[in-house]
């Protein structure tokens, strides 16, 4: 195999091949390759489970890695093809490069949308290390735990450990500014499958809510806030799917379907009343500060 490829690339080198031949695979296989990973990466957080999405993003980013340095390759061949080899100058040459470097714009602006999806991938992987502290603290004055900070892979590990060490916790209290939606929905089926009870005595917003509504009861401290918007996607872009899900989460959760659908509808961060939250059903109670 090796040494084929080596005949190959001595064949396009001492200009065997024709510059329109080298021209065109290296054009096709740019329009491919663009074509694959643009339309591969996106989707691959919607089409495989939520447990290897990341790893198959990481993968798939790091193989595109390799491509832009066969760009160079191609561009020369080019050359060869066209005056490397003793022929004389002609215009179909300089116009085959200058097509060549506009194609190998596409992968630069491939590479600029490709790299969000990659990095918020290798984030996750390492369990957010950027995203500031969390813990889960359990309380044996109340027979609750609370859950701190950054909804990450690990909190959820943490959740399910401290559930399973205390079988008298009876209310899981959230304090966190939001995260990951699959740990937080892992979360949400841990305190539904045992009946538990969520409290927020500060803050809760993002993925974080989507933990909070799976409570059985569902209390906040009066001056506490919510915050809720569409889930977004390694981009930043609206991730459809997974917001049309965690709204059906809402509203089988007993909330109202006009709050629902105005906590979903956009990226803008939405902190509804107190009084806006106790009538849509997303607490059950407001207790005294």
């Amino acid at each position: 195999m090796f040494d084929g490829l080596r005949d190959i690339l001595w064949r396009c080198w001492t200009g065997e091949f024709s510059l329109g031949r080298i021209f065109w695979t290296g054009a096709t296989a740019i329009i491919l390759a663009f074509g694959f990973f643009g339309f591969a990466t996106p989707y691959l957080p919607v089409l495989l489970p939520d447990a290897y999405a990341s790893f198959a993003t990481l993968f798939v980013g790091l193989l595109f890695c390799t491509f832009p340095f066969l760009i160079p390759i191609w561009i020369i061949l080019l050359w060869r093809a066209g005056w490397g080899t003793g022929r004389p100058g002609k215009v179909w040459p300089v116009l085959a490069i200058a097509a060549a470097c506009l194609l190998s714009s596409l992968v630069v602006k491939l590479a600029d949308f490709l790299t969000p999806f990659v990095k918020s991938s290798f984030s996750q992987i390492m369990d957010d290390p950027n995203e500031g502290p969390r813990s889960v603290r359990v309380s044996n004055r109340d027979n609750s735990v609370l859950v701190y900070g950054y909804i990450s892979l690990s909190v959820a590990e943490d959740l399910a450990e401290a559930l399973d060490s205390g079988p008298g916790i009876r209310t899981v209290e959230f304090n966190s500014r939001g995260g990951r939606v699959t740990p937080a929905e892992q979360m949400a089926d841990l305190i539904q499958s045992r009946g538990l009870d969520t409290r927020v005595s500060a803050g809760c917003a993002s993925p974080c809510t989507v933990a909070f509504l799976s409570g059985r009861q569902r209390f906040m401290r009066a001056g506490a806030s919510f915050g809720f918007h569409a889930a977004t996607g390694g981009d930043g872009s609206i991730a459809r799917g997974k917001t049309e899900k965690i709204r059906q989460r809402a509203i089988a959760a007993g909330v109202a379907r006009w709050f629902a659908d105005r906590a979903y509808q956009g990226k803008q961060m939405w902190y509804p009343s107190s009084v806006e939250l106790k009538e849509a059903g997303v607490v059950t109670a407001i207790l005294p500060n």
